[in-house]
């Protein structure tokens, strides 16, 4: 699927996550968000999408399994994402502080509709 595609270094039928092209069409039922977005986004750019979205690093380990080619050109985009940048640090952090909470105290909404 990718190689001709690659050599192109069109995005049509893959999804762009930083300088890598993914082929996510067999995750697109078993995404835990539902499969919508990930249609609506198929030949797309969504590494901002993909990095505000996922706070552990569980997304961006399994991504590997669909990777498919380097990019052959830059990302339109001039936000950074480096490992010790803001945008990452403050993830970490976040995501780090997340995993210690209690989650037993969590109530349902007591609302009435």
């Amino acid at each position: 699927v990718g190689s001709e595609m690659c050599i192109r270094d069109r995005a049509e039928g893959l999804w762009r996550i930083h300088d890598k092209l993914y082929d996510l069409i067999n995750f697109i039922p078993r995404h835990p968000g539902g499969g919508d977005w990930l249609t609506l986004t198929q030949g797309t750019d969504i590494t901002e999408l993909f990095e505000s979205h996922h706070v552990s690093r569980k997304a961006e380990i399994l991504l590997h399994n669909f990777y498919v080619c380097e990019a052959k050109k830059p990302r339109n985009y001039r936000i950074t994402f480096c490992d010790d940048g803001f945008y990452k640090t403050l993830k970490g952090k976040v995501a780090d502080h997340l995993s210690t909470l209690d989650k037993s105290s969590m109530k349902t909404s007591s609302v009435n509709i």
